[in-house]
């Protein structure tokens, strides 16, 4: 007994369905370029206007599924695709460009955390009277959880005088 099919997503399925057409059109191109060059004599004339009707049906086939696509490509990609190169090299470039935005940002977010935590501890060392505000507004700001980086600012690890 099969197990039951996975739900089908109507556009993911217009997606398999693009993709194939455009597969196919490329593989009729290509045989057609094979073709065009490699003439010789009526017999090839035959195959050459063959390939021509199967692109041309391939294209009315596009063009009827059109509507029901309804991702886009953004133009970056596309310019790459026009200048020669490799969506792919497209696609890591940015994932690459992400990571490390997001590192720095991430680095940002340490520092900021370090800094109100050092801060606070510098408040309630010389005002002690706040101590209890300080911890108030750690935890509504998520840093009563720190209590790791609490621990190493106690001990001295992380300090005014250092960048971690």
């Amino acid at each position: 007994m099969e197990p039951p099919a996975p739900p089908s997503n109507p556009e993911s399925s217009a997606l398999e369905t693009l993709e194939k057409q455009l597969r196919s059109l490329v593989d009729i191109m290509l045989e057609a370029s094979i073709a065009i060059h490699d003439v010789e004599g009526p017999q090839s004339n035959q195959i050459v206007a063959s390939k021509l009707k199967e692109t041309v049906s391939q294209f009315q086939s596009l063009l009827r599924i059109k509507d029901s696509i309804t991702e886009t490509v953004p133009q970056d990609v596309l310019q790459y695709i026009e200048d020669g190169r490799n969506p792919d090299v497209y696609t890591r470039d940015f994932v690459e460009l992400v990571r490390k935005d997001n590192q720095f940002v991430n680095g940002k977010i340490k520092a900021a955390r370090d800094f109100a935590l050092i801060f606070g501890k510098e408040l309630q060392y010389s005002f002690p009277e706040l101590k209890d505000d300080v911890e108030r507004v750690w935890r509504a700001t998520g840093l009563g959880e720190a209590t790791e980086e609490r621990e190493m600012i106690k001990e001295g690890q992380i300090n005014g005088n250092t960048t971690v």
